[in-house]
């Protein structure tokens, strides 16, 4: 981004739209532009031009460097799947709510993902030391994410969080181009780097040409690796990489980031992560209680129901499998009788897994064994207190949880049922029976994206196969996989206002179809 005066930012706030169409009619298509209707790689090449001080730019490159010169614009899914890129963020205990959405919405409109950097003026002679720490101002997110100038912020800690999901149809404008074609906007991904300046002193004029060098840290290159992967793999397409200066050449007051993006070094990462992403071995026969992501045999094809009666007025919260990664000293999961599972959990991690239920626990070769609510000790194990601020949750409860190892893929169930993503409900069987099926309207025709990567459109029929402490009267929480996102943000809204529809359906062929699935499995 580029450091404005306080002059001019008085200036520009006085009519963004007058200043807007002003940019636009200033445009001239100067030489040396890239070509936006040529091949992917051939734009990559142009797009991806080192970008100086003063928004000069270099040639375009002569060649990709590998593996972006055999990626680009080719289908992703010989290189890696949407399950494998949704395990390893499972094990890296990243949510997906922070890489740009919910990996279980497909993006059909993004064709670039854009390089920016925050352009953060210090007003000083000299970088702190601290620049590359959470401490440091300009890397705390949670300020950040307010001001919805990109899709994803990433710091220099190699953190990352979401300002505007990655499939919003009302994606921010990024450029000057974005601001002047508006039309265009969903075809690219912005991500903003935070990134600190100071004035270059060599000149009279005011600027924040200083970039730090190197410009970027490596666990921030690494984790701006891993949203382009996100992106390309929900697109289905490896996109084309961008820096945001090309893109605005030839427009007024041109941008000049990112300074000092080592191209060579930010494709390490991400040849390093496919390889790690796409490396794993599944698991083996008998594991049964590993998350395996083979095809589900359910299709979610069930027919409309022939007639709706007596509606239910319902509110949803949604849950999840809660992933974890262990460590050596930590607090271990144990069953009723107050053994140790083996594996051991930061305190963070441990609670925050209670509260969900069913926790992953990646294992030294990538696998994840999975583990269920058992029940409650008669002490607590761990202190939660210090990481749950909710008055509604009972403390002392979540911190005995006991547990024991699932027989599903997903985690179990009540009543010997394996939870299912996105057919299993919980719910309080004084309202709800269990085993009852339950039809949402605003459920059908929605889509959702599998643990196995394949895109659906929900047919609107649940299944109750679990219950919960905070589940009462007309509340249900539906089961969403290993995906952390709401799966249906259409009706499931995490508060009893507004309620929706469902109805109770008694079809003896839809009750036995989701009945086998939450006995046998997908």
């Amino acid at each position: 981004m580029k450091h404005l005066t306080q002059a001019l930012t008085l200036l520009l706030v006085i009519s963004n739209l007058t200043v807007g169409q002003g940019i636009c009619s200033r445009f001239r298509p100067v030489p040396g532009r890239c070509d936006l209707t040529g091949t992917p790689k051939d734009q990559a090449k142009c797009l991806l031009r080192p970008v100086k001080k003063f928004a000069n730019l270099d040639a375009p490159l002569t060649s990709l460097p590998t593996p972006l010169d055999s990626l680009i614009g080719q289908a992703t899914n010989s290189t890696l799947t949407l399950a494998q890129v949704r395990t390893f963020l499972a094990d890296k205990g990243i949510a997906e709510g922070d890489v740009g959405g919910s990996l279980s919405i497909a993006l059909t409109r993004p064709k670039y993902f854009v390089i920016h950097d925050t352009s953060d003026f210090l007003g000083r002679s000299d970088f702190p030391a601290n620049i590359n720490e959470e401490g440091f101002s300009p890397n705390k997110l949670g300020a950040r994410v307010t001001n919805k100038i990109c899709h994803v912020y990433v710091n220099r800690a190699g953190r990352s969080a979401t300002a505007v999901v990655f499939e919003s149809l009302s994606p921010p404008p990024g450029t000057k181009f974005g601001s002047c074609h508006s039309s265009q906007r969903t075809a690219f991904i912005h991500i903003e780097n935070v990134q600190p300046r100071i004035r270059d002193r060599s000149v009279s004029f005011d600027n924040d040409a200083i970039a730090p060098t190197p410009g970027f840290t490596d666990n921030q290159l690494e984790r701006l690796a891993l949203l382009y992967i996100v992106a390309s793999v929900r697109s289905g397409k490896w996109l084309i990489p961008a820096y945001h200066a090309p893109i605005d050449l030839g427009y007024p007051n041109a941008h000049d980031d990112p300074q000092n993006f080592e191209l060579n070094r930010w494709v390490e990462k991400l040849n390093a992560l496919i390889t790690a992403i796409g490396g794993g071995s599944p698991p083996g026969p008998g594991d049964h209680n590993h998350v395996t992501l083979q095809a589900p045999a359910d299709l979610f094809d069930l027919p409309q129901p022939a007639e709706l009666t007596n509606p239910m007025k319902l509110w949803a919260t949604h849950y999840f499998v809660f992933g974890v990664q262990p460590v050596q000293d930590g607090f271990s999961l144990r069953n009723m009788s107050g053994t140790d599972l083996g594996p051991r959990l930061s305190r963070r991690d441990w609670c925050r897994g209670a509260i969900e239920g069913t926790i992953r626990v990646s294992n030294a070769n990538g696998d994840g064994n999975v583990f269920n609510f058992a029940g409650r000790g008669q002490n607590v194990q761990v202190d939660c207190s210090s990481i749950i601020h909710n008055p509604s949750i009972n403390l002392p409860a979540i911190g005995s949880s006991r547990y024991q190892e699932a027989r599903g893929p997903f985690g179990d169930g009540v009543q010997s049922m394996i939870l299912v993503p996105f057919r299993s409900i919980a719910v309080d069987k004084t309202r709800i029976p269990f085993g009852t099926v339950v039809f949402i309207p605003a459920a059908r025709g929605r889509s959702i994206r599998l643990p196995n990567g394949q895109s659906v459109e929900h047919d609107g029929y649940f299944f109750a196969a679990d219950t919960g402490g905070a589940i009462k009267l007309n509340h249900i929480d539906i089961f969403g996989g290993i995906s952390d996102a709401n799966p249906f943000p259409n009706f499931v809204h995490s508060t009893p206002t507004p309620t929706f529809d469902a109805f109770v359906i008694n079809d003896p062929q839809i009750k036995a179809t989701l009945k086998r699935l939450h006995t046998s499995g997908p």
